[in-house]
């Protein structure tokens, strides 16, 4: 005898499938189950967006990160305060850095002379 529910072979004199839990009906002995139809276990493919829609998506993106970093830029200068951020500069003023040691004059092999 077969469980109706999930095809397990069951034994004599039992009130449920052992597999699933099903109660054991008054079936005819050694009947064999139809089985459940296959269930779909994935789901149809979606069809691929065509050239147009692909272009029209590329054009978007690219305008949206062009305005990000417009925003960024006006940010940074808003908050560089325009030029604070350049080397050498001091609260408007420029910083005088003193002169380098002159280089002694070498000859051609690289000696002082």
């Amino acid at each position: 005898m077969f469980c109706s529910r999930c095809g397990r072979p069951l034994d004599a004199g039992i009130a449920f499938c052992a597999g699933c839990g099903a109660p054991v009906g008054g079936g005819a002995p050694g009947a064999v189950p139809t089985p459940a139809p296959p269930a779909q276990q994935y789901a149809q493919p979606m069809p691929y967006a065509s050239w147009g829609d692909r272009a029209l998506g590329y054009i978007i993106d690219s305008l949206f990160v062009f305005g990000v970093m417009i925003i960024l830029y006006v940010v940074r200068l808003i908050l560089l305060r325009h030029g604070r951020d350049q080397p050498f500069r001091a609260r408007g003023r420029r910083v005088v850095l003193p002169e380098p040691d002159p280089v002694p004059p070498v000859d051609a092999a690289g000696w002082p002379v």
